[in-house]
């Protein structure tokens, strides 16, 4: 899946990205790369929406947080969108995927 190493993020014509921020791309696409290849799939094209259901299943299961899991999943998102757009793919796997729920996070009431 050489086509990772040629992802840019979006905007990034336009707009600088931290360091950090161009690391935990690279980090969370190689970490779902290696997933995929240890699953079977060694070819962009052969990526479905059941692999990455069954990835985001996996780390649910590994009890990794929440909000861990939907970065991980927005990354994914971003990138076979991008993909998609590119013409590396055809349909993008994540169209039909949902995104992994969120804490709701309820604010304390402001008392005088």
């Amino acid at each position: 899946m050489r086509v990772c190493t040629r992802f840019k993020l979006p905007g990034s014509a336009s707009r600088c990205f931290t360091r950090r921020t161009v690391e935990t791309y690279e980090r969370r696409l190689a970490n779902a790369f290696s997933w995929l290849e240890a699953h079977g799939v060694s070819q962009l094209e052969q990526v479905r929406a059941m692999h990455v259901r069954s990835y985001i299943t996996e780390l649910q299961a590994k009890d990794q947080a929440a909000w861990t899991i939907h970065g991980q999943a927005r990354c994914l998102k971003t990138f076979f969108r991008w993909c998609q757009a590119d013409g590396w793919m055809e349909s993008n796997p994540m169209q039909n995927v949902k995104m992994p729920k969120l804490p709701k996070t309820i604010l304390p009431a402001i008392s005088e």
